[in-house]
């Protein structure tokens, strides 16, 4: 039988480590392996898509679907709510997420030795938002760079020069940098040698409900030559309209006959 494609719910979120309560989730991606077809794909689905939450008899921002269900006991807790509302907002199944917090992005990324990214335009804020709800300037010049966890980190969340819709592409290349990076043959040793400081990180930042042999299989689906090929969509302003709630908050209702032909 054909091997049917496993979608996982990538999701950053901004919760800080020396804070209680829940965070938002505001990234939110949703990634589809098909073995089959020999490609992977990536959905990112912006913070401000007003969409209904299950077992909830509302419309919410889909950021705040984690929260809710954590707040308000749905079965399966917040990770299940955000599960449940992608799977119905795009009519497929979610079979697995995995959350990452600010901290846990920063030490994967400085424990594979920061990345290289291609960036398109030099990125100039000078309200990028520090821990202590101050802000600073953050600067980083067009062209090849390489970046360590702290400068990928802004580099992923910074949105004062462009928006959010800019801001999830950049994080869809960073991904894809990440995981072909980690990946590579070459990598393996090195992470192998650091396993064990990786897995205490890991159990601190990063919650997923994949199996580690399902994880085994995903990895090897994505660092084989077999991928033919990578698509990548930001649900962006193009598929819906961009509007205030009725308590004031900016959101952007998706035109479901567009959504649905960008997601076939």
């Amino acid at each position: 039988p054909t091997p049917a494609p496993i979608n996982v719910l990538l999701l950053g979120s901004d919760e800080r480590p020396d804070e209680g309560g829940v965070g938002l989730t505001d990234t939110i991606i949703l990634a589809t392996f098909d073995p089959a077809r020999q490609s992977i794909g990536m959905l990112s689905l912006p913070r401000d898509l007003w969409v209904p939450i299950p077992g909830e008899n509302s419309t919410a921002k889909i950021n705040m679907a984690y929260r809710l269900g954590e707040q308000d006991g749905y079965p399966g807790g917040g990770a299940q709510m955000i599960k449940d509302t992608v799977s119905s907002f795009v009519g497929q199944p979610v079979d697995y997420y995995v959350r990452v917090n600010f901290d846990g992005f920063r030490q994967l990324i400085d424990l594979i030795g920061g990345v290289t990214i291609d960036v398109p335009y030099t990125i100039h804020d000078e309200e990028y938002p520090t821990e202590n709800y101050g802000v600073e300037t953050f600067h980083l010049e067009a062209g090849l760079q390489h970046l360590d966890g702290e400068t990928a980190l802004k580099y992923a969340r910074t949105r004062h020069g462009d928006d959010d819709y800019s801001r999830a592409r950049r994080q869809q290349d960073i991904i894809r940098t990440i995981a072909k990076k980690v990946l590579d043959a070459g990598m393996i040793p090195q992470l192998l040698a650091n396993a064990p400081q990786l897995l205490v990180s890991m159990q601190n930042t990063i919650q997923t409900d994949i199996p580690i042999p399902t994880g085994v299989e995903l990895a090897k689906l994505v660092s084989s030559s077999a991928i033919k090929e990578t698509r990548q969509l930001v649900l962006d302003k193009r598929y819906g309209e961009e509007t205030y709630s009725s308590e004031g908050m900016w959101i952007l209702v998706p035109d479901r006959a567009k959504v649905r032909v960008a997601l076939d």
